[in-house]
């Protein structure tokens, strides 16, 4: 039964998160190396999106929680010698807690999302998502006054998905790291008007102060609050 995989996730995902916050301390350069409690309800909470109908053997329960971990904890690493390490741990535990060996290259670049059918379900790869993303910037640009022109690659594909997946969680949130000109806000307006939420930003200016960001702030949350309008705040 896939009830009797949930003890043993649940033992493994603390025993990965408890290595993470002894073993990966923050540093100067990696200062967002804090981890919490709240991490570890994330991955449980992503675990629940995945409808029952879904799970049909222990690999598919072992396949989510993979993905889950590697989103909350393996997306924040910021070299591949942390992430190698993550990959090795994770293996670890799986075979540790669930009897599962499987060889990273099989789970590494795997995706979940509810861009495709509606239910948060396996992605079986990224030519299928593309698919769909190809499909959304086209509404995108039939809708907005300043269309784009993505191109998508395998890493923007990854990249989207996440951004999706963040959006769509509850208080969902993230920083996105990378050169000007590398598609994150574009990836960001784009995964925003997947998930039909509307996108905020600000304008800085050399007259831009904090009594300018307190009325753009104050405007945003009449919308979110007030309004109710689903809103992404992009900044």
């Amino acid at each position: 039964d896939l009830e009797d995989n949930a003890a043993p996730i649940v033992s493994a995902a603390v025993d990965i998160y408890v290595k993470i916050t002894t073993e990966l301390l923050p540093t100067p350069s990696k200062s967002h190396y804090t981890f919490n409690l709240r991490d570890l309800s994330k991955v449980v909470q992503g675990i629940l999106q995945l409808k029952y109908d879904h799970m049909s053997k222990k690999e598919d329960v072992v396949s989510i929680w993979l993905h889950e971990s590697f989103r909350v904890f393996r997306d924040r690493l910021v070299d591949a010698q942390d992430r190698d390490w993550f990959n090795n741990s994770i293996a670890e535990m799986s075979k540790k807690y669930l009897d599962i060996d499987t060889p990273k290259d099989h789970w590494v670049d795997i995706m979940y999302g509810d861009y495709i059918t509606g239910d948060y379900q396996f992605i079986p790869g990224a030519d299928k998502a593309s698919q769909t993303f190809v499909e959304s910037l086209e509404v995108y640009n039939a809708s907005h006054t300043t269309p784009m022109n993505l191109v998508f690659f395998k890493d923007a594909i990854h990249h989207l998905s996440r951004i999706y997946r963040v959006l769509k969680q509850p208080r969902g949130n993230a920083l996105l790291i990378g050169v000007g000109g590398s598609g994150r806000q574009s990836l960001a307006r784009l995964g925003a008007s997947m998930a039909n939420y509307k996108c905020f930003s600000i304008e800085i200016t050399k007259q831009y102060a904090g009594k300018e960001f307190h009325e753009d702030l104050k405007e945003l949350l009449k919308k979110a609050g007030a309004q109710n309008i689903p809103i992404v705040f992009l900044f």
